[in-house]
């Protein structure tokens, strides 16, 4: 699972692609923040709903990767005394029901997917789920992120 974030004028966005072990698309998020947010918040944000959305669909096992070294370190490192630290308590929380939960930092040139997800919401405004397909537009970037 990979997510990233995208700064509209006025709003952060964040985008979250699931995937299977074959790297097969099983779900897809773009959801405006309706508010601007720091790079480093929204990043965290991301991260929460890309773990939120594996708990609706009842993934036992999950690996949770960002482009956000620093978001993925404050995570493993149980970080809860900054100023996000209740929303990293809420991750940590949320992954506990998981067989399995990871949480792993990936280069920003596997993750054109999930930017481009979170760019979306600049056209369309709104959220958007998908669930068993991949959306359109994002298709050509499979490849990318896989390599």
């Amino acid at each position: 699972m990979t997510r990233k974030l995208a700064l509209k004028e006025s709003i952060s966005s964040v985008g979250v692609v699931i995937r299977d072990c074959l790297g097969q698309v099983v779900a897809a998020l773009c959801k405006p923040l309706h508010a601007r947010f720091p790079a480093d918040l929204t990043e965290i944000l991301a991260l929460e709903q890309g773990v939120l959305l594996a708990q609706e669909l009842q993934l036992p096992r999950v690996i949770i990767e960002s482009d956000s070294l620093n978001a993925i370190q404050a995570i493993l490192d149980k970080d809860t005394g900054n100023s996000y630290g209740h929303i990293i308590q809420g991750i940590l929380q949320a992954s506990v029901p998981f067989e399995t939960c990871l949480f792993k930092h990936l280069h920003r040139k596997f993750n054109i997917m999930a930017h481009e997800l979170a760019q979306h919401v600049r056209k369309s405004g709104s959220r958007h789920l998908w669930k068993g397909v991949t959306p359109p537009f994002v298709a050509s970037f499979i490849h990318f992120d896989m390599l």
